[in-house]
């Protein structure tokens, strides 16, 4: 910890280390703003895909159950049933 400030010493009795210490205590503030936005469009962006799996693993699902039934015509992913290949 010593070696640590005596680093920051050294670097406070040079101008040029100084004038970039000062531009970067000035810049972190901004950068925590930046990656707290980045991280929340992460945020949403993730669970807007994780809903859409769900929702294509949910028809999937549905859909392989219409070949048992003899209903088909009744459930709600009938049409999508006829477009997919996979059903």
């Amino acid at each position: 910890m010593c070696s640590g400030l005596r680093v920051l010493h050294v670097a406070s009795q040079v101008e040029g280390i100084r004038v970039v210490l000062k531009a970067l205590g000035k810049l972190i503030p901004t950068l925590t703003n930046v990656l707290w936005v980045g991280l929340l469009f992460y945020y949403i962006f993730a669970v807007r895909s994780g809903e859409a799996e769900a929702r294509v693993h949910q028809n999937q699902s549905v859909c392989a159950g219409a070949r048992r039934r003899p209903l088909r015509g009744l459930l709600p992913c009938a049409s999508l049933c006829t477009l997919l290949p996979a059903c």
